[in-house]
């Protein structure tokens, strides 16, 4: 028994619970303004979010991590915040997916196949490249 104590405490120091003042990113327009943890200027952004119903109704169809990149232009401080809290989630799970798929292709039977062609395909077929971000960064460093 108090080896699982040890443990809990461990994963207490660990991985501190910091969701209290972050429940607007799961929800902008249930959460409690007296709980958020964020400035001025964010808590305005957040205000004007929670009023607007047309967003409400799209928050209600679209996924989380969709909703907040479609907030980039108009609020850009609660994207910013809400990405990077997010963003771990998208990491895991991006590293769970190419381990399994891994597993699924690299049996016993397989094992001396060069898994690595395949593996990139199986798992990058969700991910968009970000052209215009990449051509502003190469822009930038060559006026420099």
């Amino acid at each position: 028994m108090m080896h699982l104590t040890n443990l809990k405490q461990d994963l207490e120091i660990r991985f501190p619970d910091t969701s209290h003042g972050d429940q607007w990113i799961i929800n902008p327009f249930t959460c409690d303004l007296n709980t958020v943890k964020m400035n001025l200027k964010e808590k305005e952004q957040l205000i004007d979010l929670m009023s607007d119903e047309s967003l409400r109704s799209i928050f209600k169809t679209t996924d989380l991590s969709k909703f907040w990149i479609m907030m980039e232009k108009e609020y850009p401080l609660l994207f910013k915040t809400s990405l990077l809290k997010l963003l771990p989630f998208a990491s895991t799970y991006l590293c769970e997916t190419a381990f399994s798929t891994l597993t699924a292709i690299k049996t016993k039977y397989r094992s001396r196949l060069n898994v690595e062609p395949d593996l990139r395909v199986s798992v990058s077929d969700n991910i968009s490249p970000r052209i215009n971000i990449l051509t502003a960064s190469v822009q930038a460093q060559g006026s420099h």
